[in-house]
């Protein structure tokens, strides 16, 4: 898979591939590029500047903690509200629970991404 490729919400109509249109894709890879979309979108109204991390940064400077942490605390926040969200006659008020396990999956990637850049240390 390409990250520099399109995103699934780039595509309009018939004009992807057809070995690239969401229907003949892999359903794991069609995911991947939905959460690379979401970060995308997303990364865009947290940070200001090059800095993809500043949001961790900032929040984790403000409480005393490794910047890691920060998006730790995000990732059992969305699973606490999984756990809610599904027990039996249970429905969201606002964002879906798909959209929930997406945010969880790209806080996970984003805590990967920021332990190999070292960002589990407070002195980060």
């Amino acid at each position: 898979m390409d990250i520099d490729a399109p995103v699934v919400d780039d595509w309009v109509g018939d004009q992807c591939p057809d070995s690239q249109c969401p229907e003949h894709q892999d359903p794991f890879d069609r995911v991947v590029e939905e959460i690379i979309g979401l970060n995308r979108r997303k990364r865009a109204d947290y940070t200001g500047n090059q800095d993809p991390w500043e949001n961790f940064k900032d929040s984790s400077r403000q409480v005393g903690q490794a910047p890691g942490l920060s998006v730790e605390v995000l990732i059992g926040t969305k699973q606490s509200r999984l756990r809610q969200l599904l027990q039996p006659g249970r429905e969201p008020n606002n964002e879906s629970i798909r959209d929930t396990f997406l945010d969880r999956a790209v806080y996970a990637i984003i805590a990967l991404a920021m332990y190999d850049e070292g960002l589990y240390q407070l002195d980060a």
